[in-house]
């Protein structure tokens, strides 16, 4: 929606082994909320947004990523879709503390399907 999307800067994994990879299913920029990184080495302070790049790139593009990089969505000046799939790879002994941070992502996740090998 024209105006949504924004997220606060955050860390999908915060210090625990997780890889998340983000599959974009439209083109993305920064008029239609897409995701900014901030792009340096872990050091657990604080970053403002004037330090994070704003990715742009077409449908089909996949950000694979460690759980520790500094990332959220920009807000979504257009309206036009911004569609995108989260998948996280995560030991399922972490499963309680990923339940416990969706709100805080403000993103609908479906995480009932477990891959177990």
């Amino acid at each position: 929606m024209p105006g949504g999307g924004h997220q606060a800067l955050h860390r999908d994994g915060a210090g625990r082994p997780i890889v998340s990879a983000l599959i974009f299913l439209d083109p993305y920029g920064p008029d239609n909320g897409a995701t900014r990184v901030v792009p340096r080495p872990i050091d657990r302070s604080g970053a403002a947004d004037s330090e994070s790049l704003v990715l742009s790139g077409d449908a089909g593009d996949i950000l694979l990523f460690d759980g520790d990089l500094l990332h959220g969505a920009t807000c979504n000046r257009t309206g036009t879709r911004r569609r995108s799939l989260l998948l996280g790879f995560a030991p399922e002994r972490d499963r309680r503390i990923e339940d416990a941070c969706r709100a805080v992502r403000t993103i609908r996740m479906a995480t009932s399907e477990v891959f177990v090998p």
